[in-house]
């Protein structure tokens, strides 16, 4: 029987080691879906060539997971937002910058110094920019600053958006991927003690998926 901490990664059993699956929702290959999820495992196999190696990466949001009433075609149009974890911010941002992808980096970026803007935000900078044909957001978070994120909810801003469903883009390396579970069994906890003694599913999803949103000043 899958565990909640189970669904939470996957909204089903999880894969066997090794297995990538789609977590988009299922629909008839009348609306090309069949041809989209294709084209979507091939993006997401080669949209990290064009970028220097990473430590991790995963993605996320309504260009990556299928939503009720979200054409195959919106959803190809939309941005597709991408977060690469690396083992060091400055070196890897001037490897991205001298491999010929200066203009990925804002004006702002450039000027006041990425290596002074990577801290803001909770470890993360974002750049935008067109990779395999499409519009990615990616953000670069360092390697110490995810695991602290994900040990000590330090800022909830790549602990929280793990606790919503991503597709992982790399295997999780053998330092990351304890504390990816544990960060999910610690929202868990941290919803039920929220909720009153008698509640339904939806109701703990619900309350999961809300943690991060509670004290962020954007919402």
């Amino acid at each position: 029987m899958c565990s909640v901490v189970s669904r939470l990664k996957t909204h089903r059993c999880p894969p066997r080691r090794g297995e990538t699956r789609d977590l988009a929702m299922s629909s008839s290959s009348s609306d090309g879906s069949n041809a989209a999820e294709s084209d979507d495992d091939e993006f997401f196999a080669t949209v990290l060539d064009d970028l220097p190696p990473v430590h991790g990466a995963f993605a996320y949001g309504s260009a990556v997971f299928g939503q009720r009433g979200y054409t195959v075609a919106q959803r190809r149009s939309a941005m597709v937002d991408l977060i690469v974890v690396v083992d060091n911010t400055v070196d890897w941002h001037a490897a991205n910058i001298s491999g010929g992808n200066a203009s990925h980096y804002s004006a702002i970026g450039r000027g006041l110094g990425i290596e002074w803007l990577q801290p803001i935000g909770g470890g993360m900078y974002y750049n935008h920019a067109h990779l395999r044909g499409r519009l990615v957001k990616y953000g670069v978070i360092g390697r110490d600053a995810l695991l602290d994120d994900l040990h000590t909810w330090s800022s909830l801003y790549a602990g929280g958006r793990l606790h919503k469903p991503v597709r992982t883009l790399t295997p999780w390396q053998s330092d990351v991927a304890p504390l990816v579970d544990a960060n999910l069994r610690s929202a868990l906890e941290a919803s039920l003690l929220l909720l009153p003694a008698r509640f339904e599913a939806a109701a703990l999803f619900r309350t999961i998926c809300g943690l991060s949103y509670d004290g962020d000043v954007r919402m």
